[in-house]
């Protein structure tokens, strides 16, 4: 890591039988050396294919507190400021005011921060970071709806 920094080579695949994503990361020295073995096999492995046949686009920088309860097994990430780098375009742009914040829990606990966000009606969406990343620096980006059961 460079001065507290770091950075992740991650591949997330879609797990269709159980409606879920599977990801799975490892940390990188930079990013001009993220095609090292160990990301080569991770690649390979999640998906099948090899850097040859993919292309970077999107890189996404942000700064990040994590909360954890560890009795009620909760996680909440706090993604501020986020910097997108888009590597087709060339175009670089912050949001500075854009905070993204990711809870994961045991499903047999309540969601205390949901909770929490509910009784101050903050606003709320479900977003990806990469399609609010794309969008932001690629004006051709087709917009799409998420569509997301939720069931308790």
């Amino acid at each position: 890591t460079e001065n507290g920094n770091r950075r992740y080579f991650e591949v997330k695949v879609s797990d269709s039988t159980k409606n879920r994503r599977l990801k799975q990361r490892i940390a990188i020295e930079s990013w001009e050396c993220f095609k090292n073995n160990q990301s080569q096999e991770l690649l390979k492995k999640g998906t099948g294919l090899t850097f040859d046949q993919i292309t970077p686009i999107l890189e996404c920088q942000f700064k990040r507190i994590v909360l954890i309860d560890n009795k009620a097994q909760q996680r909440v990430s706090i993604d501020l400021s986020p910097i997108f780098i888009n590597s087709r375009t060339g175009v670089n742009i912050g949001v500075p005011e854009l905070v993204i914040i990711e809870t994961k829990r045991n499903t047999n606990n309540p969601d205390l921060f949901a909770e929490l966000i509910d009784s101050e009606s903050a606003q709320k969406s479900d977003i990806s970071r990469y399609m609010t990343g794309m969008l932001a620096t690629n004006p051709s980006t087709k917009r799409y709806t998420v569509n997301r059961n939720h069931s308790k």
